[in-house]
């Protein structure tokens, strides 16, 4: 069969390799991006208002984040219990939530809740760029935007707890995709890597 040749099964291999590693690297790529921020801010200002200026004061990126990964638990089916967006200590915020359903479907919901920031965030800039960019005509225009921007932007990155879940069901969901890309085809295979590279917002 067409479908099973070496070179079909190869590609989809390779897709499926790239898209996950695609989402991962975003998420690594800003959080040392982030990392590297608080470093500067530090050495200039100290540790402390450079937790402030990075965190705080970017709190609405923290709330994206934590409404991410609670709106991906419920789209999945999991049952999300509790969320927390008020600041404690060096936590921000945090989403407790419990997976439902047989493994396939548990694995689904713990790595699509785990990387919710990073494609909710990557959705929400696209959207950001294309319809509200043209509409800033004012200078507090701009100034709301880029908050908005870099608030959210900084708070796509992945917490060690995030990467823990998400790599606990990446197997069961590497599969998945991998047969997806393997029935599609090469052709959609490329128009849907294009789609999630158009999406990655570096």
């Amino acid at each position: 069969m067409e479908l099973l040749s070496a070179e079909n099964i190869q590609t989809a291999l390779l897709n499926t390799a790239v898209m996950f590693a695609l989402l991962f690297f975003a998420g690594l790529v800003i959080h040392v991006f982030k990392n590297m921020i608080h470093g500067l801010l530090a050495v200039m200002l100290g540790n402390k208002a450079a937790f402030i200026a990075v965190n705080y004061v970017t709190y609405p990126g923290t709330i994206h984040h934590e409404i991410s990964h609670a709106l991906l638990a419920v789209v999945t089916g999991a049952r999300v219990t509790a969320i927390h967006l008020l600041p404690r200590g060096k936590t921000l915020g945090s989403v407790d939530m419990m997976p439902r359903g047989n493994f396939i479907f548990q694995s689904l919901q713990n790595l699509l809740t785990a990387i919710a920031p990073v494609l909710c965030g990557s959705i929400t800039l696209y959207c950001m760029l294309i319809y509200g960019w043209p509409h800033c005509l004012l200078w507090w225009h701009f100034a709301l935007f880029f908050y908005f921007f870099i608030s959210i932007l900084l708070h796509m990155d992945l917490s060690t707890a995030d990467i823990k879940v998400a790599l606990s069901g990446l197997p069961v969901c590497a599969l998945i995709v991998f047969v997806i890309f393997l029935v599609s085809g090469s052709r959609m295979g490329e128009q849907i890597m294009h789609s999630i590279q158009n999406l990655i917002p570096f």
